[in-house]
């Protein structure tokens, strides 16, 4: 094996610096040759996937998780703790403090969230709740079909479930939490590949 440090004189006048020198990684022979031979060509996609990786690894990814920090410490200080409707990309720029849990723990994010595939707002998945009591809440005294749910009467049952641990939440922070998790569903990532806890990201 040998290891790339200096730049390659390709033509007499360009002067090109190799993968080694950028991302500090070993490789054969055969594939320097090849750079050697053909310096524009993209070698990405093959044999020196591993070399994209661990310079988007060793690189990008920090950069990423520096920019995702530095704008949700700014989102702590600008703007107030209170649930609100996120109906647009921009809205969840600046995410309330208060609907990161309500927002992780809907269905469809904690399953990317368990898969590593979100940010996840910086959480330890092995913290998180062991219930989603705000999908809970929400259901709560809802009806999904109230034709079908029905009788002859026109009469239907609707059900609750309450626990004295619950978090106190009024109607207006419950339908926030519905709405903004509608959105997240039909908007974001049923029609895009972004991830909701960190927008400016795509999902893994």
């Amino acid at each position: 094996m040998a290891r790339i440090h200096e730049l390659q004189d390709v033509g007499g006048e360009t002067m090109l610096p190799s993968l080694g020198m950028l991302v500090g990684s070993y490789a054969g022979a055969d594939v320097f040759g090849s750079i050697q031979a053909e310096p524009y060509k993209s070698f990405f996609g093959n044999d020196l996937d591993h070399l994209r990786k661990e310079f988007f690894d060793r690189h990008i990814r920090p950069m990423e998780e520096l920019n995702f920090n530095i704008a949700r410490t700014v989102n702590l200080i600008i703007n107030p703790d209170n649930f609100r409707i996120l109906n647009t990309h921009d809205d969840f720029r600046s995410i309330p403090t208060c609907m990161e849990l309500p927002i992780l723990m809907f269905k469809p994010i904690y399953d990317y969230f368990q898969e590593g595939r979100v940010e996840g707002f910086g959480y330890d998945p092995a913290t998180l709740p062991d219930e989603d009591v705000w999908g809970r809440l929400i259901d709560n005294f809802t009806c999904e079909d109230v034709a079908e749910a029905s009788d002859a009467e026109g009469y239907y049952e609707i059900t609750a479930t309450l626990d004295s641990g619950d978090p106190e939440l009024s109607d207006d922070e419950l339908y926030a939490i519905r709405r903004t998790r509608e959105y997240i569903l039909d908007k974001i990532l049923n029609e895009t590949d972004r991830d909701p806890t960190a927008i400016d990201l795509m999902r893994g």
